[in-house]
């Protein structure tokens, strides 16, 4: 579930976000712009929140690399000697799918499921479920925010602590559940999604 944000500059921060069919989810992953790290722009997120840094502030090829080692797998592993395949199942750009991340996904035992263009509003469940609730919940925060800071504007170093907040309560195994159903991933149904919906 990759969202981008925008401050009042046009910086874009883009997060990315995970879950399971169980309802459980992974910390957030923030993608800031810049090309030296600061530690303040982690400063009030969410236990096991972590980032990294790009020019653009999207996610890239060497972004996603980045978040798959260093972050979805601690998290995804049940325990580091478990051999259970793993299902990832993400809408993504074409530099998201390199020779070299899809082999080492393999070996790590990560099944990499890339979307059809276009489908993630139909196929990806924190697309269905999550998407618009995250939304409203981070404006909500940010509304918040600029209400208790009269005069201030909102930066890429409040953007951790708001995206968390809002992740949070988004992320309920409530929501999570009712999007894999609704996209027919689990429990497995067959005609959710018809051809005329595509």
């Amino acid at each position: 579930m990759p969202q981008a944000f925008t401050s009042p500059k046009s910086t874009t921060t883009t997060v990315i976000g995970c879950a399971n069919a169980l309802g459980n989810s992974i910390p957030l992953f923030f993608v800031f712009k810049g090309k030296r790290c600061n530690p303040d722009l982690m400063k009030g997120g969410c236990t096991g929140a972590a980032g990294t840094l790009s020019e653009t502030g999207w996610s890239n090829g060497e972004v996603f690399r980045h978040y798959l080692e260093h972050h979805f797998l601690s998290f995804a592993k049940p325990t580091p000697s478990s051999n259970q395949l793993i299902l990832l199942i993400y809408d993504g750009h074409t530099s998201h799918n390199r020779p070299e991340t899809i082999k080492w996904a393999r070996e790590h035992e990560i099944v990499l499921f890339v979307l059809p263009a276009h489908s993630s509003h139909l196929l990806q469940p924190l697309d269905v479920a999550i998407s618009g609730p995250f939304k409203k919940h981070y404006y909500s925060e940010c509304s918040q925010f600029l209400s208790r800071h009269m005069g201030q504007n909102i930066t890429k170093y409040n953007i951790c602590t708001l995206a968390c907040r809002a992740y949070l309560k988004a992320l309920t195994p409530a929501n999570i559940q009712s999007g894999f159903r609704k996209t027919g991933i689990y429990l497995l149904k067959t005609d959710v999604n018809q051809p005329e919906k595509m």
